[in-house]
């Protein structure tokens, strides 16, 4: 094995790992065995997976045997090439078939960088706009209708198709690739860099259609988003965006008192029960009356609860809401209060501090231009906070390292093909080593398919990227969604790819019920009832 980071000391402590952990496994059942020895040469793989340019991210299916990790057989460079996600801007023809050009407005919050795209996106012929959250798809939605250009509305939750519309406002996951248009707008394009969701934006950067591409963002992605360019030859202008309006911090914090809250601020916190809890002690010990914005808000009561807080007579002074309001929703906002600087992580179990791009995005979102307040103030609820608040806000976003890839659907397709033809082999007795393909297989006469769990541990131990500009997404949701869906039986592969790409929240139980009710509605085909939704 050669190390990703070309060291010898890595190679020589891989041989210890190795070694030490051959010694565990001679005493576990093979399917065991096998995970153990996966798990950590996986790790060891993705942590020197930071060398130099030509440095490869690679996964294996293989095993321990003689002291080497190496696999050897024919099958499984087959599967290896069929993983192969070294060159993924040549996934796209359509977009390969056309030299774009493409605007990369690069700025801090307020600094009018999407609304310029914007403009250009409604004076075209046709467009579409691509976003992180429904809230915004939600509101370009409404703007491009009332500016008279058709605008059709897709995300995860809802689709609002308009007849004859030449637009579309989508989140980044729903954006298609088999339409050119005129113009597109990429928001947010610093999101690419995100280990759930980059994906999309990095497939949207090099495969989007778009004769013109506008990309909105932090200057931290443009590095990434240029080399990116250089490998499609597609034509790069970069448009500089200034803050219009002075961000300040508060020289003191609010004492951990919310009575401290005024008229126009916008408190920040995390979680939909602190949402709800803030929103009635401010109204308990101030009089003030709050409205609450947060992602899983219906778009109706969403833009209900925003006309409250925006409109002077609208009945509500104050907004309490979660971090969705960092990405680009329009708000009357005088003052940004932190509630906390801490933010709980599902991944890992913990709360972890905010970064420094959340800090500034949330922060942002005070004083801007055209709102009543034309200077925008930040301040943090807890004395201890407001260092780390004010650090975040003097800290400029570094590059990013590297931006996520994810399989397109024929991609894993061809692979789980190869997959299911390996193990029907196997059974044969074609292949002389079964353990290789399916190290839980004991039954030489098993044929049936392997599971899909199976098949995405398959695919990311095989998978092979460029480890100093991407990194293979996290699989760990879809992972989990795809054990869910074990259970339901008629689904097709595909439907199964699908389906775990839904914005399904693992946390909201009722969620999850609804979206496997629609799985079992899917395999049966027909329509599903989803019952009451709470």
């Amino acid at each position: 094995i050669v190390s990703p980071g070309g060291g010898r000391q890595d190679e020589a402590d891989l041989a210890s790992v190795v070694q030490n952990k051959a010694m565990e496994a001679e005493r576990l059942p093979r399917t065991e065995a096998h995970e153990a020895i996966m798990a950590v040469f996986l790790e060891w793989v993705r942590r020197g997976s930071d060398g130099g340019s030509d440095a490869a991210q690679v996964g294996t299916a293989g095993k321990a045997a003689g002291g080497s990790l190496a696999p050897t057989s024919p099958e499984y460079a087959t599967l290896s090439a069929l993983a192969d996600m070294r060159a993924p801007h040549e996934w796209f023809p359509l977009a390969r078939a056309m030299r774009r050009r493409v605007v990369y407005h690069a700025g801090p919050t307020n600094s009018g960088k999407t609304y310029e795209a914007l403009q250009r996106l409604s004076q075209a012929a046709s467009g579409v706009y691509s976003g992180p959250l429904r809230l915004l798809a939600m509101e370009v939605f409404e703007r491009l209708n009332g500016a008279g250009a058709y605008c059709s509305l897709r995300t995860g939750q809802e689709r609002r198709l308009v007849p004859f519309a030449t637009h579309e406002s989508v989140t980044a996951e729903m954006l298609r690739l088999d339409r050119v248009v005129d113009v597109a707008v990429v928001d947010e394009v610093q999101l690419m860099g995100d280990q759930e969701r980059g994906w999309a934006w990095t497939r949207a950067v090099a495969g989007l259609p778009a004769k013109e591409l506008h990309l909105c963002g932090d200057p931290s992605a443009l590095p990434r988003v240029r080399q990116i360019l250089e490998a499609t030859g597609d034509e790069l202008e970069v448009v500089t965006h200034e803050r219009h309006s002075p961000l300040t911090l508060e020289p003191h914090s609010l004492e951990g008192d919310l009575r401290n809250v005024q008229k126009g601020d916008a408190v920040v916190t995390f979680s939909r029960r602190d949402i709800f809890d803030t929103k009635a002690l401010i109204e308990s010990r101030t009089g003030l009356k709050c409205a609450v914005v947060y992602g899983s808000l219906p778009p109706e009561m969403r833009s209900h609860q925003a006309r409250l807080f925006n409109q002077p007579e609208g009945g509500a002074d104050v907004l309490v809401a979660s971090d969705a309001i960092g990405m680009g929703l329009n708000l009357n906002i005088r003052r940004v209060v932190f509630l906390t600087a801490h933010k709980y992580n599902a991944s890992t179990r913990k709360s972890e501090p905010l970064s420094t791009s959340l800090v500034k995005q949330i922060a942002g979102r005070a004083g801007r231009r055209g709102t009543a307040y034309e200077q925008g103030r930040v301040a943090v609820l807890k004395v201890g906070d407001r260092a780390f608040v004010e650090q975040c806000l003097a800290r400029e976003l570094p590059p990013l390292e590297r931006v996520g890839l994810h399989p397109t659907w024929e991609q894993f397709d061809e692979f789980a093909r190869e997959l299911n033809e390996g193990r029907r082999a196997q059974a044969a007795g074609g292949i002389a080593d079964a353990a290789l393909l399916d190290p839980g297989a004991d039954d030489a006469g098993d044929v049936e398919d392997v599971p899909f769990p199976r098949m995405l541990d398959h695919f990311e131990g095989t998978a092979r990227v460029d480890g100093a500009t991407y990194f293979l997404a996290n699989f760990a949701t879809i992972r989990t969604l795809a054990a869910q869906l074990e259970a339901v039986r008629g689904l097709t592969l595909e439907e199964r790819f699908t389906l775990c790409f839904a914005p399904v929240t693992l946390t909201m139980p009722p969620v999850l019920k609804a979206w496997l009710t629609m799985g079992n509605a899917l395999a049966a085909g027909g329509a599903g009832v989803l019952g009451h939704a709470e």
